[in-house]
């Protein structure tokens, strides 16, 4: 009798793991994208260009308004643009991004901290081989504009707009979608991925409370205009520092032409939300204020003044190296809803362009054999992109407190911090090296 019962209770078993077995081998048909930020529409063009053997893609934004014009600030785009270019949009950005080839840092006194030019600083990282990158560019876009260069070559009806995902539901066919409006997805999808932010529906099915956001204590006000900047300045990144405050000012590739831009950086322990759909806001005057009290130039000054909307946001931040994704790998997180850091080294739309078109190569990989499982492919997204941010973060979170230190005392330490570091060449290498891609 036992004879029978050990093979009866080996095909019970077997029975068992098929479905899972079954769900994980499925080719990948049908992928859900929430969010329709820079990642979110860079991987809904990496899906369709690579070799993925995914055939319907659909990205749900939660907002009507994120994807007009006006909305939104200046993205600096350096390592994000080699992945973009690989995509086939470098003739497009060549067209409509500013390049930069200047990046210039003094205190409000006028002392200059850090002056860098970043075509020689590129040219002595490639060529003392700490780098294989052949084609460093290093550009300024306005939001807008890279958002409607990546959806442009998206087939009509890719994007929905007004469709917050409240919650995600997984059965062995796949995982369903319910949004705010009461509606839910037709079919279930083979794999749904968050790009919707640090506290996206998708972030919490795949982790739940787990590593709440961090606030940052910093916040910023984005100005946007046109005209006042010094002439000439295009194509140079302004840095200033004065008493507890950091100040950007820099020109941007923008839907027709070029945009001014300042962010003013500060520390402010008070709460405050991220801004997620980009409200304007009306700090104007408080920015000004903020600028003259701590005696900023009058260059900076004007382009504060210059500018007709203003954006005023909260930085958080959450811990990289814990859950990317669910445990059979079909719900899987990429930039800010895995990895939010502070703008402080402008790597935020960078890092979540990379996160794409590393989870696409990682599944056209899949379509080739070289993974057995879903699960074993997403692994690999993480393993090669988890340890890149995780550093990024640390220094991200590090140059935000040295860069809003109050006082006397603090502002001695940090203008000699940037000054010795553009010294001895390690602003040379962070800026250098931020613009090669790790995917």
């Amino acid at each position: 009798m036992l004879c029978y019962v050990a093979p009866l209770l080996g095909l019970l078993v077997l029975l068992q793991l098929q479905p899972e077995a079954a769900a994980l081998q499925a080719p990948l048909r049908r992928i859900a994208i929430v969010g329709a930020g820079a990642g979110g529409l860079t991987l809904a063009n990496a899906l369709r260009k690579l070799d993925t053997g995914v055939d319907e893609v659909e990205v749900f934004e939660r907002s009507v308004s994120n994807l007009q014009p006006g909305t939104g600030g200046g993205i600096q785009i350096n390592s994000g643009a080699s992945i973009l270019r690989l995509l086939g949009f470098g003739d497009e950005l060549d067209a409509s991004a500013q390049r930069i080839t200047r990046v210039l840092t003094r205190a409000a006194s006028g002392r200059v901290l850090l002056d860098l030019d970043v075509l020689e600083a590129a040219e002595r990282r490639r060529n003392s081989g700490q780098f294989a990158a052949s084609d460093l560019k290093f550009y300024a876009i306005m939001r807008d504009r890279l958002q409607q260069m990546l959806l442009a070559q998206l087939p009509d009806g890719c994007l929905q707009l007004g469709k917050e995902v409240t919650n995600l539901e997984q059965t062995d066919k796949g995982v369903s979608l319910r949004f705010r409006d009461g509606s839910a997805s037709q079919r279930p999808y083979d794999m749904v991925v968050g790009a919707d932010g640090i506290a996206g529906a998708v972030k919490a099915a795949v982790s739940g409370t787990e590593t709440p956001a961090v606030d940052s204590g910093l916040r910023i006000q984005l100005g946007v205009g046109a005209g006042n900047r010094p002439s000439g300045a295009d194509s140079e990144l302004h840095q200033w520092f004065g008493g507890n405050t950091y100040a950007l000012t820099a020109t941007y590739g923008g839907i027709g032409g070029k945009s001014e831009m300042i962010a003013i950086v500060y520390q402010d322990r008070k709460p405050m939300g991220e801004n997620i759909g980009w409200q304007t806001a009306d700090v104007t005057q408080d920015a000004v204020t903020r600028l003259e009290e701590r005696c900023f130039p009058q260059e900076v000054v004007n382009v504060a003044k210059g500018c007709d909307r203003f954006f005023q946001v909260g930085v958080r931040y959450r811990n990289p190296l814990t859950k990317w994704s669910s445990t059979d790998g079909r719900m899987v997180l990429l930039g800010d809803s895995a990895h939010a850091m502070p703008p402080t080294l402008g790597q935020g739309a960078n890092q979540a362009i990379q996160d794409a078109y590393c989870l696409a190569e990682r599944l056209q990989a899949l379509k080739r054999g070289d993974y057995g499982s879903v699960r074993e492919a997403v692994r690999s997204y993480e393993a090669t992109r988890k340890p890149l941010v995780a550093s990024l973060l640390a220094k991200s979170v590090f140059l935000g407190g040295v860069e809003t230190l109050d006082g006397p005392v603090g502002a001695f330490v940090r203008d000699n911090f940037f000054s010795v570091m553009g010294t001895v060449g390690v602003a040379e290498k962070i800026f250098v090296d931020g613009g090669v891609p790790r995917v």
